[in-house]
């Protein structure tokens, strides 16, 4: 090698450590680098951890987990298309961050999931807000909580599918935490948890929101420690306890009962002289289901059929046409129907 094939080398290795600064190990890899970068987890293997704020694009397959730990710094995760599973931890942890985005690219569908063994137990897990917005779709599967944070969630727009052993949706500091949804379509499913929890309030103003908590242990579709507020967008909830809705809500709430629970599956129509209010089918056994929606007029006459067939999408309520509506053999009342629910 010619002295001056050598002095190129060398200006070449210069520049790259200044524009990559990395270290590595055989399970971790650590970014620092400036921000507005795109970073593809199908060229990484283990954690990955990133050290600088700003907007980060990520994209590609990793068998491991996204740390984020920027000290105060804000950090935007745009996911474009991501599949993140880690076997001893959460899929995105946020170990330090200031004001926390999580967007969805038009159209992308992105995936995570974690595993039992770390005391960080959600497959999104953070200290600080979180605010999710976007136009693709986040499906989050967990062991335990499926997005947990010590701060506030807010939802801005995008699909949002949890399906968690505990917790769907948990902003878990006592009296100070909220959730607010403001658009967007969010469905939750437990198995052992609440589908919506906040240790402080929550506040749906828009979108479509469907969340089953578990039926057992006094769980609830909605949970919180404060108030539960709903302005606006299409709201359906069930769990093993009935939470009440604050009157302070400006659109109009109703509780559904069968003559006992109401098997998965079932067709539920709700139906008024202005057409179907909305359409059914629950994918657990419920004891009974709230909904609020636009359509909704209890000073109405509402006739509740169950038992119909027809095809429904579970995230959007979408429905096709339905030409079985099964029989009128249901209830709808402004009252919540009592038993296990918290005041």
């Amino acid at each position: 090698m010619t002295p001056l094939s050598r002095q190129v080398l060398n200006w070449i290795s210069v520049y790259a450590l200044a524009a990559l600064v990395f270290t590595f190990s055989v399970t971790h890899i650590a970014y620092a680098q400036s921000t507005g970068q795109e970073l593809d987890l199908s060229t990484q293997s283990g954690d990955v951890t990133i050290s600088a704020g700003g907007a980060w694009t990520l994209s590609g397959t990793l068998d491991g987990g996204v740390v984020v730990d920027v000290g105060t710094e804000d950090v935007t995760l745009i996911l474009d298309g991501v599949d993140i599973t880690n076997s001893d931890g959460p899929a995105i942890a946020f170990v330090s961050a200031g004001e926390i985005t999580i967007t969805t690219t038009a159209d992308s569908t992105n995936t995570l999931a974690d595993r039992d063994g770390t005391e960080m137990d959600a497959a999104i897990w953070a200290q600080s807000s979180i605010t999710l917005e976007g136009e693709g779709t986040l499906d989050v599967t967990a062991w335990n909580e499926g997005i947990e944070t010590e701060g506030d969630i807010t939802i801005n727009g995008g699909t949002l599918l949890v399906h968690a052993g505990d917790d769907g949706l948990n902003a878990n500091t006592d009296g100070t935490s909220q959730i607010t949804i403001n658009d967007g379509t969010v469905f939750v499913e437990t198995t052992a948890g609440d589908g919506i929890d906040s240790n402080g309030g929550i506040e749906i103003n828009g979108g479509t929101v469907v969340s089953y908590g578990a039926m057992v242990d006094g769980n609830s579709g909605l949970d919180a420690d404060g108030s539960v507020v709903i302005n606006g967008g299409t709201v359906v909830a069930s769990g093993g306890m009935m939470m009440q809705i604050d009157a302070s809500s400006t659109q109009q709430i109703a509780w559904i009962t069968g003559d006992g629970n109401i098997a998965a599956g079932t067709g539920v129509v709700v139906q008024n002289g202005d057409g179907v209010v909305i359409a059914l089918t629950p994918i657990t056994e419920v004891q009974s289901l709230m909904i609020s929606t636009p359509a909704l007029d209890l000073a109405a006459t509402n006739d509740v059929y169950l038992g119909g067939t027809f095809e429904v999408d579970q995230t959007t309520l979408a429905s096709g046409e339905i030409t079985d509506m099964g029989s009128i053999s249901g209830t709808i009342s402004a009252e919540n129907p009592g038993g296990s629910f918290r005041p």
